[in-house]
């Protein structure tokens, strides 16, 4: 589990990130949390640019981290955080059960996101790939069906089946019909089968009985 970030105010109480005066970084020891250092900063807040720039380099000032926890963290700021790989919580009073939920949500968080394979994932059967792009993207909607098997389709496999709500555009306009099938289910949602480049073609050489 890496370090837990809490915004805090010039009191020592947990504060929104626009009106805190430091970081209190977090290291669980065992089977306790005590604060392994603490990170002043200023935000300069007249201009995106500037509140960016100031936001990224506090980001960078925390190296072990990728939790912050403050009474609010909203905007610009989320996203620069959100886009470093930090996960972001907020809360209205700091103590340590608060570190413990912070901690239980990033965990269940990461299970539950390994359940979803963001590429298509290889099946009991050697060269047979599937990819559930319905619950990928009910999960990750930023993900495209380009970005999460487009690139897929150029390696060496047999056969692709990826469940999806409706067939991407860009399937019928670059494959040929001949390398993929569709099928409606019961639900509404469909299956596509894609086969390999080479699936089914046979080397009509003698090459294999030229042998040394």
């Amino acid at each position: 589990m890496a370090d837990i970030a809490v915004i805090l105010s010039a009191d020592g109480t947990i504060a929104p990130l626009e009106s805190g005066s430091a970081l209190a970084v977090y290291r669980r020891n065992e089977h306790t949390w005590e604060c392994a250092e603490t990170v002043a900063y200023t935000l300069r807040t007249d201009s995106p640019a500037a509140l960016r720039d100031d936001v990224k380099n506090l980001a960078d000032r925390m190296p072990t981290c990728s939790v912050i926890v403050g009474k609010s963290i909203a905007g610009l700021p989320y996203h620069v955080f959100d886009r470093r790989g930090f996960a972001v919580f907020e809360a209205e009073e700091f103590s340590a059960g608060l570190l413990d939920t912070v901690e239980q949500d990033v965990l269940a968080a990461a299970n539950a996101e390994a359940d979803i394979p963001a590429r298509p994932v290889e099946t009991e059967t050697p060269g047979q790939y599937a990819l559930d792009l319905i619950r990928l993207q009910e999960r990750h909607p930023e993900i495209s069906s380009k970005k999460a098997f487009r690139d897929f389709l150029h390696t060496d496999f047999t056969s692709l089946t990826v469940v999806c709500s409706h067939i991407p555009p860009w399937v019928e306009a670059e494959l040929p019909a001949e390398r993929f099938d569709v099928e409606q289910t019961e639900t509404n949602q469909y299956r596509l089968r894609i086969r390999g480049k080479n699936a089914g073609k046979r080397c009509s050489c003698d090459c294999a009985d030229k042998r040394p």
